[in-house]
C-alpha cells in the first residue's frame, strides 16, 4: 500500500487570455494561479510463478482511490487584485484492475508473452465556477464510469546475452473525465 499527499502551486501568464474572458479587457498583466491538493491510496498484490521455467505466470490485483482538490483564479493586477475567473473543483477518480501474463519459452531464445488486464473505474467531479466582473455563476456535477480489458502480445527474440529483439501489439486505456474550465455561460 501506498498513500501519496501532493500539494502544488502553479503561476502562469493569462494576459493574452484575458480579453477572450473579459471581453473589453485589453491584454494586461494577468495571471493564472492554480492550487492543487491530491491524495491517492493505492493497493497493489501480485503472484508469480518461480523463474527457470519454461512456462512462467504473474497475476495480480489493483485498487486507486484518489481526490483531488483544486482552486484556481484569472486576476487582474493593476492596482488592488481583482478576480475575472475563478473555479473550485473537487474529483473522485477510483480504479479497480486485475491482470496476468504467460509467458512461454519457445526456444532457448524465443519467448511468446500473452497478458491482459481487466479494469473499471469511475470519476466523479463537482465544479463551482464564477465571473465575478460578469455577475455570472456556474455548478456542475457529473459522474462517469468505464472498464474493460486491454490484451497485450510479444515476441521476444535474445540473439546475444546483452542484446533483446522485441515485438509487441498491446492496447491501453485512459478513462475519461470531465472540461469544467470554461466561462460560466458556456455549455458543455
Amino acid at each position: 500500500s501506498t498513500v501519496l499527499r501532493h500539494r502544488f502551486d502553479s503561476r502562469y501568464d493569462a494576459s493574452l487570455a484575458l480579453p477572450l474572458l473579459a471581453p473589453g479587457l485589453g491584454v494586461q498583466p494577468a495571471p493564472f494561479d492554480d492550487r492543487n491538493a491530491a491524495e491517492l491510496l493505492v493497493n497493489e498484490v501480485s503472484a508469480a510463478s518461480p523463474e527457470g521455467r519454461r512456462l512462467r505466470w504473474l497475476a495480480g490485483l489493483f485498487q486507486s482511490v484518489g481526490d483531488n482538490d483544486q482552486a484556481s483564479a484569472l486576476t487582474l493586477q493593476g492596482g488592488a487584485p481583482a478576480a475575472v475567473y475563478a473555479e473550485q473543483r473537487y474529483d473522485i477518480v477510483r480504479e479497480l484492475a486485475a491482470y496476468g501474463q504467460l509467458s512461454y519459452d519457445l526456444t532457448g531464445r524465443l519467448t511468446l508473452n500473452l497478458g491482459g488486464r481487466w479494469f473499471h473505474n469511475s470519476v466523479k467531479t463537482r465544479s463551482a465556477v464564477t465571473d465575478p466582473l460578469a455577475g455570472q455563476s456556474a455548478a456542475f456535477e457529473g459522474k462517469t464510469a468505464g472498464g474493460g480489458f486491454a490484451p497485450q502480445a510479444s515476441l521476444r527474440y535474445a540473439p546475444a546475452r546483452d542484446l533483446t529483439v522485441y515485438v509487441q501489439a498491446s492496447e491501453g486505456y485512459r478513462p475519461g473525465g470531465f472540461n469544467t474550465a470554461a466561462p460560466p455561460d458556456q455549455t458543455f
